[in-house]
């Protein structure tokens, strides 16, 4: 008898597709679940290794560096300040504690007393205003002024300076050995004219 070929009913075919589908399937999530443990098992490392390497810390500006002070240049130590004067100009320092330094300059009739400032200008403008004898401004900049007063019938003048470095206020003004005030104008404008060398040692 002649050989019959069994054609496939429907029915197997349906099932033959399910199950090579479900082959499919299961070899796609085999894949998927060992990329997966591959990419899982990869990450450790990585964050290790971010771990490991510290994070930048971020740098303070502080400018450059001061250039060095001239060989002439009176030292203040208390305030790690220093007053460069004119190249002919010499001068010394005398630390009265509480960072109140006198300087003494050859040649000049009219000390300087350098220390912290109490306030800025306005501030310290108010308050020698208010104090007694105080008739006028001869002079008023950014940061200095010349004062006139008027103190036991005697014309005096005084002057002084506010400069800021860094984060703080330092105040340059003029006196003589017996008080902050001369008799001679010439002699304060000469002196105050130093503080305009105050900068950091």
């Amino acid at each position: 008898m002649p050989s019959r070929t069994t054609q496939p009913t429907a029915g197997g075919l349906a099932a033959t597709l399910v199950a090579s589908l479900s082959l499919l399937a299961c070899s796609a999530d085999s894949g998927g679940a060992a990329s997966a443990s591959a990419t899982s098992s990869a990450k450790p490392a990585t964050t290790a290794t971010q771990a490991a390497t510290p994070a930048p810390t971020p740098t303070e500006s502080a400018g450059p560096p001061p250039k060095p002070l001239a060989s002439n240049a009176v030292v203040i130590e208390s305030l790690k300040l220093a007053i460069e004067p004119p190249a002919n100009v010499t001068g010394s320092s005398h630390e009265m504690g509480n960072g109140v330094s006198i300087l003494d300059f050859k040649g000049f009739d009219v000390s300087l007393t350098v220390s912290l400032a109490h306030g800025d200008m306005k501030h310290t403008k108010a308050k020698r205003a208010a104090e007694e004898g105080f008739e006028k401004w001869l002079e008023e900049t950014d940061d200095t002024a010349i004062a006139q007063l008027k103190l036991d019938k005697a014309t005096e003048y005084y002057g002084f300076q506010i400069t800021k470095l860094g984060d703080s206020l330092y105040e340059c003004g003029t006196l003589t050995k017996r008080k902050r005030t001369s008799s001679s104008e010439k002699a304060v404008r000469a002196a105050l004219a130093l503080c305009k060398g105050l900068r950091r040692k």
